[in-house]
């Protein structure tokens, strides 16, 4: 595989504000909307193929658990004393709702 073939499938995203990620690669573009109350506690979030998934938040506002739109849990996410993740962790804000940088494993 040749260093062409690998850059064109790369994915790009591109944040123009705090509730909708766009992510183009060389063969389509996939938008990502996420739905907040008043206070910033994240409500659900809207998938590319327009699936809807619902965040069910514990009393610090971390995700817990995510349902579907047939209210089947498809996440549950259980946290350490210092938000560390114990497991699940598939979403993208997780601990109090701050965004997970999977990188250094902080959130921010």
């Amino acid at each position: 595989m040749g260093a062409a073939s690998k850059v064109a499938k790369l994915s790009v995203p591109f944040f123009p504000n705090p509730t909708f990620v766009r992510a183009v690669n060389a063969s389509d573009t996939f938008d990502t909307v996420y739905y907040r109350d008043a206070q910033g506690t994240l409500l659900a979030r809207r998938d590319p193929g327009n699936a809807t998934f619902f965040s069910h938040p514990d009393h610090l506002g971390s995700t817990s658990l995510v349902t579907d739109e047939s209210g089947d849990v498809v996440e549950e996410t259980a946290y350490a004393p210092f938000g560390l993740p114990l497991y699940g962790a598939d979403s993208k804000y997780l601990y109090t709702g701050k965004e997970l940088d999977r990188g250094t494993g902080l959130s921010s």
